[in-house]
């Protein structure tokens, strides 16, 4: 009902009544609520996680009382907090089997990893390298190529035991640990393939042992058969030195020591003769590559599972921001809010 005022106008203005759809009715009151969110983190530190908050009443049903967003709904001002940034919020109606009318609120969270990438996989990156770099070495060097793994072993496990005091505690496996084990892995298979290059590995002293005994064989042979020769045409025949026989039988890495000083015994082997250790170079060169095919696969699986929650939810970002330019025009609010 509206009166105008009576020093304008004799007589009372006819009254007027206003629509419900003009005029603004607001009641504002400020709660301070804790939420406790779920997180998973088994794509820790490269995880996405989701809160979510439900606001709605009890005592009002849905016919009489309805909770809609203003315009485009919240907004966070600063979207960096310590460990995560706010990406896109989204409002929507609150559905249950209750007629309480209400709203659902769901924020994202994404984890900032720069800090896990600089402190935990480049460090480990690093040391695995290292520890694959004993293929370089001399293969039968077992001593400085095992000193250095097990050094890149034991830095890797002190590493891990620091860090996971740091990180959240869960009863299941999260990609940072699955990341640790590998490398803890791969430093591992690299020592047993040294180990296992050094047990085909024959030194110079047991090469010659192996001559002497294959010598003593042979000329026990050779003495049958001249005993058989002898014995058939009833002559001995004639005698020859005994280093004569053994240069004619043998190659000359068979020689006595002081014949063969002056040659390298690394190098002593004839066209009807091949390396000792040829088994062993060959082991070593397979190792070498075997474990890089294999820390390659690792790098691929592992930072393909790690990015594809990533990849996955910025292609969802692209589309939500498409659809909230779409709505910007029709969600437009006029008015008192």
């Amino acid at each position: 009902m509206k009166h105008c005022p009576h020093f304008l106008r004799p007589a009372p203005c006819p009254a007027s009544i206003y629509s419900g759809s003009e005029n603004y009715i607001r009641i504002s009151r400020k709660y301070t609520i804790t939420w406790t969110c779920t997180f998973n983190f088994f794509y820790y530190p490269f995880n996405i996680d989701y809160c979510y908050m439900v606001f709605r009443f009890k005592r009002n049903t849905n016919n009489y009382v309805s909770l809609q967003k203003y315009g485009r709904g919240i907004l966070y001002q600063e979207s960096t907090l310590t460990e995560y940034s706010v990406g896109r919020m989204h409002v929507e109606s609150y559905i249950s089997q209750e007629p309480y009318s209400g709203l659902r609120v769901e924020v994202q969270l994404k984890h900032l990893y720069a800090s896990q990438i600089l402190t935990i996989f480049i460090p480990t990156t690093v040391i695995n390298l290292i520890s694959y770099a004993t293929f370089f070495f001399k293969w039968y060097d077992f001593n400085n190529c095992v000193m250095v793994s097990l050094t890149t072993l034991l830095v890797l496990m002190t590493l891990f035991s620091q860090v996971s005091d740091s990180l959240p505690k869960t009863s299941y496996f999260k990609l940072v640990d699955i990341w640790f084990f590998t490398s803890i892995l791969f430093t591992f298979i690299i020592i047993v393939c040294h180990t296992v290059v050094e047990y085909h590995h024959k030194y110079d002293h047991e090469i010659e042992a192996e001559e002497r005994e294959r010598l003593f064989l042979r000329m026990n042979f050779i003495k049958e058969k001249e005993e058989d020769k002898r014995k058939q045409h009833e002559s001995s025949p004639e005698t020859r030195p005994f280093l004569l026989q053994l240069n004619q039988c043998l190659p000359c890495s068979v020689l006595p020591k002081d014949e063969v000083s002056h040659v390298d015994k690394r190098q002593m082997k004839t066209a009807t003769q091949q390396d000792p250790n040829l088994l062993a170079i060959k082991l070593s060169q397979w190792c070498k590559w075997l474990t890089l095919f294999f820390y390659i696969i690792l790098n691929v699986a592992f930072w393909s599972i790690a990015f594809q929650e990533q990849i996955a939810e910025a292609i969802n970002d692209v589309h939500f921001w498409e659809l909230q330019d779409f709505f910007d025009d029709n969600d437009a609010v006029t008015g008192y809010p």
